[in-house]
């Protein structure tokens, strides 16, 4: 396993455009299990200037397409490296 292909990241959200609701069903795509209401609290977290954690633990490439998902549905989107 290479280097740069190895390890974990975390999806968040760091902002999101006047609305909130398309954020919130590509937070719903990504995370089933979570309620429209949950999902929705945790993308107005990234309102107060706050990063909303989306995804924790994943591999790379799950990460980069979980961004696209969020990017394209108006969210700034941070992928951080986890350290283990």
């Amino acid at each position: 396993m290479s280097e740069e292909n190895s390890g974990k990241w975390k999806v968040a959200i760091s902002a999101f455009g006047a609305n909130s609701v398309l954020p919130t069903k590509a937070v719903r795509a990504l995370c089933p299990t979570m309620t429209t209401k949950a999902a929705q609290a945790l993308v107005e977290t990234a309102r107060s200037g706050q990063h909303a954690v989306i995804l924790r633990s994943v591999s790379e490439e799950k990460a980069r397409s979980a961004k696209q998902q969020l990017e394209e549905a108006g969210a700034t989107v941070v992928l951080t490296r986890v350290l283990e």
